[in-house]
């Protein structure tokens, strides 16, 4: 199988994963052929505004998640795949470069499968 191109890879703006993503400021979603790559971090719950952002999930503060695709679209506009609850594959991260890192990581492992 050809991997798929980044130029083939569908970016949005909107966060596609984490019950708690309207208090990240950092996030990054991308469709990549049947899978949905998704980054969030940079987290400030309850409206803090200032400090030190939390902990996302377990010693991280930004993680990385791949789902499959299912069929359909959001129905809420932001434009992005339906795709499965369960992840299928993750990567931790401390720092938005490394979560920059991680999800290019992410998008080319899942274009080449």
């Amino acid at each position: 199988m050809t991997a798929i191109p980044a130029d083939k890879w569908k970016w949005f703006g909107s966060p596609a994963h984490f019950i708690g993503s309207d208090s990240c400021r950092f996030h990054l979603a991308t469709e990549v052929g049947e899978y949905v790559i998704s980054t969030v971090g940079d987290y400030y719950p309850h409206g803090l505004a200032s400090g030190e952002p939390q902990e996302i999930g377990l010693n991280r503060k930004f993680e990385t998640f791949v789902f499959r695709k299912a069929k359909g679209r959001c129905d809420c506009g932001c434009g992005l795949p339906i795709f499965t609850p369960s992840e299928i594959d993750s990567l931790p991260a401390n720092d938005r470069a490394t979560a920059n890192k991680n999800h290019q990581t992410l998008c080319r492992k899942y274009a080449a499968l």
